[in-house]
C-alpha cells in the first residue's frame, strides 16, 4: 500500500459524548491552527473517536503532538496518533482499522446486498 506520510491530520480516540467539535478545536489549537476538529458520525451515531486537520504549514507539527506523553480532555486521557493518507484507500487511522473515503462516517462496510 502506498503511503503519504505528510498528512496533517491527527486521528484522536478516546473522546467523550460530551467533547464537541469545538472543545477538539480548542484544544488542538494550543499546539497549532487547527483547520477543523470533527467527530465522526456512523449509521447516525456519534463515535468515540475524531479527526483533526492542521495548517499546511506547520513541519513536524503531528509528530510533536503525537509525542506529548498525555493529551487530557474533559478530564479524559485521549489517545492521539497521526493519521495516515493511503493513496488507494483515502484516510486511514493508525491501527484501527476504520476508514473513510472522505465522506465523514463512511467506512465501506456493509455497502453490498442485504441477505
Amino acid at each position: 500500500r502506498d503511503v503519504d506520510n505528510t498528512t496533517k491530520r491527527l486521528f484522536v480516540r478516546g473522546i467523550t459524548n460530551e467533547t464537541s467539535n469545538l472543545d477538539l478545536k480548542e484544544y488542538f489549537n494550543t499546539f497549532g491552527e487547527v483547520i477543523s476538529a470533527e467527530k465522526v458520525i456512523k449509521n447516525d451515531q456519534i463515535m468515540n473517536y475524531a479527526f483533526i486537520d492542521f495548517d499546511d504549514d506547520q513541519d513536524d507539527l503531528i509528530e510533536m503532538i503525537v509525542t506529548v506523553d498525555d493529551h487530557i480532555l474533559r478530564g479524559v486521557k485521549l489517545d492521539v496518533q497521526q493519521a495516515r493518507m493511503s493513496k488507494t484507500m483515502g484516510m486511514k487511522n493508525v491501527g484501527s482499522g476504520m476508514r473513510t473515503n472522505g465522506t465523514l462516517g463512511r467506512t465501506g462496510r456493509g455497502r453490498g446486498r442485504r441477505r
